[in-house]
């Protein structure tokens, strides 16, 4: 940027400022930005004072802003299961076909999830926690490799094991 451009700055207004319904006002104000020292208001016809390229821009990220916000609305909605190692989020099934092919690891990439997959194994790769992971369907959450026999050991526990449990009474059976 060269010192003859003005620095683009976005003010929004106050929490307090209230606006007519988006779906009752004619005009439907969605919000007031300040740019370049004027106000703009954003209607449902675009942004009034801007230059079409600044329309454009400031449309893209209202555009944005709506999808992140449907997809933070979407995962709130998961809650937090009990695991055999713990307490940890759930999580929408994995879709290794919106993986791809990463060029620097030889793994399969998601630039939503930011998880490797390795097709081979069929684990996962957290470069946040660095471990690998398999997602598990019955607690509908990713767990580490490491603990996949203790899991397996307590879900079998939990199952097959009290069915087993020879002090429990079998009905119709004669002891």
């Amino acid at each position: 940027m060269t010192d003859s451009e003005p620095e683009t700055t976005i003010k929004r207004e106050p929490e307090e400022a209230h606006y007519q319904s988006f779906f009752t006002d004619p005009i439907q104000l969605l919000e007031k930005l300040y740019l370049h020292g004027i106000f703009l208001v954003s209607t449902r016809e675009g942004y009034r004072g801007a230059t079409p390229l600044l329309q454009l821009q400031l449309a893209a990220v209202a555009a944005q802003q709506a999808t992140l916000h449907a997809e933070v609305q979407r995962l709130a909605t998961l809650e937090r299961v009990m695991t055999p190692v713990g307490p940890l989020q759930q999580y929408e099934a994995p879709n290794p076909q919106t993986f791809m092919p990463e060029q620097t690891t030889g793994y399969m990439y998601d630039g939503k999830t930011r998880l490797y997959y390795d097709p081979t194994t069929q684990y996962f790769y957290s470069p946040a926690s660095e471990k690998w992971m398999y997602y598990d369907v019955h607690f509908k959450t990713y767990l580490p490799v490491e603990d996949r026999e203790k899991v397996q050991q307590a879900l079998y526990e939990q199952h097959v094991a009290p069915a087993e449990d020879p002090a429990v009474e079998k009905p119709g059976v004669n002891t």
